[in-house]
């Protein structure tokens, strides 16, 4: 993987190399003779905001479900934070993910939605009241 191009201002950029959040090889799902997902490849780097987008029974659910350790993959690797899927209580507490019902305020913008959400998790893992966990992968802040 290429390092990232990062830096501060129009000052000459810093090269960062940083490993992906995520990454998924060959990940596949089957239920009886249904293929749900069907070796997926995937790499996301940190920090980022991310979801599927698809027609219903595409297996977005699926797949994040898949990348939570909520559900076992038929076949296929896939790693999140550095940790396999298969150990997710080592990753879960630095990954937020909404699945199925996001809760958005529909007068705010995206952007001033994902804003609420992040401060909400930042402040239920300080033990504030209130909040719930954005969809964002990456180290505590």
């Amino acid at each position: 993987m290429a390092p990232a191009r990062g830096g501060e201002g129009r000052g000459s950029p810093t090269d960062i190399t940083e490993a992906p959040a995520i990454v998924a090889s060959a990940l596949t799902k089957h239920s009886g003779a249904r293929r749900v997902v069907e070796k997926i490849d995937l790499e996301l780097p940190a920090g980022v905001v991310s979801g599927f987008v698809g027609p219903n029974g595409a297996g977005k659910t699926t797949r994040i479900q898949l990348l939570l350790g909520l559900i076992e993959p038929t076949s296929g690797t896939a790693r999140v934070l550095g940790h396999p899927i298969s150990d997710p209580a080592s990753y879960l507490p630095d990954v937020g993910a909404l699945i199925e019902s996001p809760s958005f305020y529909p007068t705010l913008s995206g952007a001033r939605n994902l804003e609420v959400l992040t401060r909400s998790a930042i402040d239920s893992r300080r033990g504030s009241r209130g909040g719930r966990s954005c969809c964002a992968t990456g180290p505590r802040p």
